[in-house]
């Protein structure tokens, strides 16, 4: 739905606000419902992305295993490393703790990468440091790329939400007049924008009982909240991600 029509739902069939002067602006409904979004992907998980090439593609440096993840990625749901996506082989998600068991001096290790650790800075480690490819001479390149790791990721919309739009698509930053999310759910997370609507601090718009109604079927349709550190431990510990079998760093 285009978002001028969401906020006309907003204000005729939950808000009672269709009279100018409006208890609520256009610029707080924007806000409100840009909001909802980005809640229903964190508890849902309804944008998985592995084409757009500033998020889902990290060139690996030789040498180099620590990258920085886009602040819009939520959740890496699966890695893939090669010269192209055609040509790349799967990443196993592991964490630091299970390396120290099965690879002991795992740190010091050089390789084609093998495992990728999902680090609670918002980075992504990916190990063991990359080998330079090998020249004609029999010289191996210690600088470069070499290779490119391909991710599968759960995240937030790549667009701010507005009524008057410049965005190409897949243009982040830039404006959208409807959400990204999938059309089935753009009428269900209205009542997070609801919520938020009764939570205005004004004598003419507070209802906190309105407000936890509205929040109860949001967390109905979507799921109750997480808390910062369980998506945290899902963030480290991806279930879809295959167990780690032990295996030689070079092979």
């Amino acid at each position: 739905m285009l978002l001028t029509e969401l906020i006309s739902v907003l204000r005729n069939q939950y808000l009672d606000d269709v009279a100018e002067p409006y208890l609520w602006s256009d610029a707080e409904l924007i806000r409100y419902i840009a909001q909802a979004q980005n809640e229903a992907c964190e508890r849902a998980h309804l944008l998985v992305d592995q084409s757009t090439p500033a998020i889902c593609q990290i060139p690996v440096q030789v040498g180099v295993t620590g990258y920085l993840l886009s602040d819009k990625v939520l959740l890496v749901k699966g890695a893939a490393f090669g010269t192209s996506a055609d040509q790349s082989y799967a990443l196993t998600q592991t964490t630091r703790s299970r390396l120290d068991q099965t690879h002991p001096g795992w740190r010091n290790h050089t390789g084609n990468p093998r495992y990728y650790i999902c680090e609670d800075n918002g980075e992504i480690t990916i190990i063991p440091a990359s080998l330079g490819t090998t020249g004609t001479n029999g010289t191996t390149s210690t600088s470069g790329t070499s290779g490119t790791a391909f991710l599968q990721v759960a995240r937030y919309p790549l667009n701010d939400l507005s009524l008057a739009s410049t965005a190409g698509t897949g243009t982040a930053g830039l404006g959208v007049t409807y959400p990204e999310i999938p059309a089935q759910y753009h009428l269900k997370m209205l009542s997070w924008a609801v919520r938020l609507a009764f939570l205005k601090n004004d004598s003419e718009t507070f209802n906190l009982a309105k407000a936890e109604k509205y929040e109860a079927i949001f967390d109905r349709d979507f799921g109750r909240p997480l808390s910062a550190r369980t998506k945290q431990f899902l963030r480290s510990n991806n279930l879809n991600s295959p167990r780690m079998r032990p295996r030689a760093f070079s092979s």
